[in-house]
């Protein structure tokens, strides 16, 4: 009874090609302020801050990958894909071949609050996964909204881990029967393994730990509804950094300090944070009617440590490219 209809609860997505992409590192002159080629809504773009310039270092469609292995020699954390509102549960079942599509069907709807997400501040210990060694459950994954309902859902055993790999075993839960396994191997020059459930294959994303400090990207918050510890996704889209690898950000949001009045001093006065969404996405006021345009909170400014030492303010100017679309953030920085 593996092939069979799953009626499920739609999430809020967004429309993305599965297209991939080949990427060169792309220099861009150091202006003043500098617009992100590539929409943020809708890709997942790496850039790098250096004392000259800031690149373009690669790119992604956040379809391309569903699961986020941790590297290193100790480590054992696995995230699921921020990006698609993805959303995984533990069945506490033991054995994958006694999950099957009555199993989701009963554990249906996914807008249950036993249904997890990871934490949109990056905190490992705070995955949806969570503690998987002492599990030794079955999980059932839902890749999010994004996914036609054919293929939205997975089961998913991790066997192991060690020094140098994972074994997993997962299956499409419509052909629940066909039990794949993979060994993923770490690779510590980056944080976390990224690998397609569609594809049975790594996929290289993170385009290494020292090559990026901002991740212009869509995720997903979430807001608990009337009914307690049950959660909904609301779409976003910001900025997360590269808060596993030294970036630390300070926030200013105050009204009375100009931009161009932030100088080195600055930078005792203020908190730095490592948490991912540090930046995230309320820089851009929620449009309001009649024109529903995003525009700038000309309040908040940032002052970024960046992976090359230095320290940098930063500031958003613009949402919208010069042909008027949005997603296309304005910002521009300068060292301290």
């Amino acid at each position: 009874m593996c092939i069979k209809k799953i009626i499920i609860i739609l999430l809020t997505g967004f429309v993305l090609t599965s297209c991939f992409k080949e990427v060169d590192f792309i220099k861009l002159d150091p202006l003043e302020s500098i617009t992100v080629i590539n929409n943020i809504q809708e890709t997942q773009s790496y850039y790098k801050i250096e004392e000259n310039e800031i690149r373009l270092v690669d790119f992604n469609y956040p379809i391309s990958w569903d699961l986020g292995f941790e590297t290193g020699e100790d480590g054992w954390h696995i995230i699921i894909n921020y990006s698609t509102a993805a959303r995984i549960i533990n069945t506490q079942i033991t054995d994958i071949n006694d999950v099957d599509v009555n199993t989701v069907i009963d554990l249906l709807p996914v807008v249950d609050g036993i249904w997890k997400f990871d934490h949109q501040n990056g905190d490992p210990d705070s995955t949806a996964i969570g503690n998987w060694v002492d599990s030794a459950s079955v999980y059932v994954l839902y890749r999010g909204g994004v996914f036609d309902n054919i293929e939205a859902y997975y089961k998913l055993f991790i066997e192991s881990v060690n020094a140098d790999e994972y074994v997993i075993h997962y299956a499409d839960m419509n052909n629940c029967n066909e039990i794949i396994t993979k060994t993923i191997t770490k690779d510590n020059s980056i944080s976390y393994v990224t690998f397609s459930l569609t594809t049975g294959e790594r996929e290289l994303i993170d385009p290494g730990k020292n090559e990026w400090d901002l991740l212009f990207t869509p995720y997903y918050g979430w807001y608990e509804t009337l009914t307690p510890g049950v959660f909904l996704p609301f779409y976003m889209s910001g900025v997360y950094v590269n808060y596993l690898n030294g970036v630390e950000v300070a926030r200013i949001d105050d009204a009375a300090i100009d931009y161009n009045d932030i100088d080195y001093t600055y930078i005792e006065q203020y908190d730095f944070s490592d948490d991912q969404d540090v930046i995230g996405q309320d820089w851009k006021l929620i449009p309001q009617p009649p024109d529903y345009i995003y525009l700038i909170d000309d309040n908040i400014k940032f002052i970024i440590h960046a992976i090359d030492s230095n320290y940098y303010k930063f500031r958003f100017r613009n949402f919208y490219n010069e042909d008027g679309e949005k997603g296309y953030p304005e910002f521009e920085y300068k060292i301290l």
